[in-house]
């Protein structure tokens, strides 16, 4: 957004996952957050709801899909299952330092800068 006391923008969107067997994800752009738990989606508007309490999936249908297509390429890009060095397994994450990783960067309709309000073109909702 133009608000520069914004403290969450970000020129890309910041995923996450749960290792568990029931893995939850979460995507992270602007003002919104998206999640998957218990093959459940939720999205959250932090600019004005910062506690996550009231899911706006139903709402905003368009930002919620193409939030949730993005987290499904990211979680598309990363190993099923991985573990450590000192663990002797034989699925280690290929993770290297020196190397930039894979970036996906956010949904055409949310990328900050498209001339709508907060990141958001409100001709596309």
């Amino acid at each position: 957004s133009d608000d520069p006391t914004n403290t969450r923008s970000r020129k890309n969107p910041l995923f996450w996952k749960t290792s568990a067997k029931r893995e939850k994800m979460a995507m992270l752009y602007d003002r919104w957050k998206v999640h998957t738990e218990r093959g459940q989606a939720h999205l959250y508007d932090l600019s004005t709801d910062p506690g996550e309490d009231n899911n706006v999936l139903n709402q905003y249908p368009d930002v919620g899909n193409a939030m949730l297509e993005d987290l499904m390429a990211w979680r598309k890009s990363i190993p099923d299952e991985y573990c450590k060095k000192d663990n002797n397994c034989e699925k280690l994450f290929d993770f290297d330092p020196e190397k930039n990783p894979v970036v996906i960067g956010p949904p055409a309709l949310l990328a900050l800068g498209n001339g709508g309000k907060d990141g958001v073109d409100a001709d596309n909702l």
